[in-house]
């Protein structure tokens, strides 16, 4: 079985090879790199919710990524995956399985008046490394073992981008699903929206929008979500640094059990209101809203100041948010970029919002990241990275779900696109009422890039 392990990892690094090799690559625009890499891992994992990835493997890696733009098209795909061969412990080495693969598709073609746009994703990782990813997509926190793969596939279109009226509709299809061992259901989205933009005058803008939902779940116990909204809006312009702009809609939101049952139902009015003041160093910003849920009614208000900073950016806020029946709860966001020095890069994000999970209970969603990247030397780089992940049910009966993720890497250019890479990381999933699961990391290796 070892041997059918490399010999597989040795036909997958050849197909990019053979592909790219069979076809001139010198269009202007176009770019290819393949990543192979070769390192000694050992990991180490405490707690009840194990993956099974216990003990010390030898793991090939490979990661292809292809570019291509021209004036009116840009095309970019990634797909990188690892295979382990487990020298002890881990599973058993008849259940062949890709570690983590990922697979990314970006296409957009535009003219002067349209533009398209198509974007997908999958990927398959461990439970607790599955928040990390693809913050848009609203993921809960989910604890445990066993393994979360996701695919997303998201077209866009505009048209009229230069002319008075301006149309736009976006679609979303999004698939969650889970290894038997996980604790957490299955689902099924899909979203779509629409909004059509009239320009009255230079100064104001109005539009129409509608948004459309429909999340199924499986589970006997489960409930299918539906939510939908439709309105009316105006952007205006006060004067050159000054700009409101103002939305009402009619909010219809409910759950449905399998046998297409309405278990709750609720629908309002619900209004956005923002104002945008301009300053030399950056903006102020004043936001309210009020939304109809399935839980009742939120309220929303933020103030918030973005700065330029002579080598970064800041941007924070402060806000208020009120669910129907439940204390008021803060909200505070800050993100920076910031460039310490010549040769290193800080960002740190910290964001918080008021949601409802998979349980259908209202949420507060934290999420918090550092990346840092130090170039020691034109040979040598450090990065390092914390993320921070943790939704906070409202009211009685709470649960709270944890997790956070710590790294250290160090890479040394040996020349002719060969690098030694190395790193250290550890993870932690915590969740009201069980015992914590922790899982360290440490490997070393070698890797070489291939571009064309």
């Amino acid at each position: 079985m070892r041997m059918q392990k490399l010999a597989l990892a040795s036909s997958l690094v050849a197909i990019p090879v053979l592909v790219l090799g069979g076809r001139t690559v010198a269009q202007e625009g176009l770019a290819a790199s393949l990543t192979i890499g070769e390192r000694l891992r050992v990991v180490n994992e405490t707690g009840p919710d194990r993956d099974g990835d216990d003990g010390t493997s030898a793991v090939t890696t490979l990661d292809f990524n292809l570019t291509s733009q021209t004036n009116t098209q840009t095309l970019g795909l990634s797909l990188n995956t690892a295979l382990p061969l487990y020298l002890d412990g881990g599973p058993d080495d008849d259940n062949f399985e890709f570690e983590d693969p990922d697979a990314r598709l970006n296409y957009s073609i535009e003219s002067k008046n349209a533009l398209l746009g198509v974007n997908a994703i999958y990927r398959r990782t461990d439970v607790g490394d599955g928040i990390f990813f693809d913050e848009d997509l609203n993921q809960d926190v989910v604890t445990g073992g066993g393994t979360r793969t996701l695919f997303s596939f998201a077209p866009s279109l505009i048209v009229g981008r230069d002319g008075p009226v301006t149309s736009e509709f976006g679609y979303r299809y999004v698939s969650d699903t889970f290894s038997e061992t996980a604790d957490s259901s299955d689902s099924n989205t899909n979203a779509a929206n629409a909004r059509i933009s009239f320009r009255i005058s230079p100064v104001l803008d109005t539009f129409v929008f509608a948004r459309y939902s429909e999340e199924e779940r499986e589970g006997t116990t489960q409930t299918d979500r539906i939510t939908s909204a439709y309105g009316v809006g105006a952007s205006y312009a006060l004067n050159p640094v000054t700009n409101i702009r103002a939305s009402f809609s009619f909010d219809d939101d409910e759950t449905v059990d399998q046998a297409g049952n309405v278990v709750s139902s609720n629908d309002g009015l619900g209004f956005e209101f923002d104002l945008q003041r301009a300053r030399p160093n950056g903006t102020y910003r004043l936001s309210l809203s009020r939304e109809e849920t399935i839980n009742g009614t939120r309220y929303n208000t933020s103030l918030g100041r973005n700065i330029e900073l002579p080598r970064g950016i800041l941007d924070a806020s402060l806000g208020l948010s009120k669910n129907d029946g439940e204390s008021v709860e803060p909200l505070f966001n800050i993100s920076l970029s910031r460039a310490v020095s010549e040769t290193s890069q800080l960002n740190f994000r910290f964001s918080q919002s008021a949601s409802i999970n998979d349980a259908d209970n209202n949420v507060i969603r934290t999420r918090a990241s550092v990346d840092y990247t130090y170039q020691i030397n034109t040979l040598s780089n450090l990065s390092a990275g914390l993320q921070f992940a943790d939704d906070n049910e409202t009211g009685a009966g709470a649960i709270d779900e944890r997790t956070l993720s710590v790294n250290l890497n160090y890479n040394y250019a040996l020349g002719q696109e060969w690098d030694m890479v190395s790193g250290v990381s550890f993870r932690n999933e915590k969740s009201t009422g069980s015992l914590d699961s922790r899982t360290s990391t440490v490997f070393v290796g070698l890797q070489k890039r291939f571009d064309w």
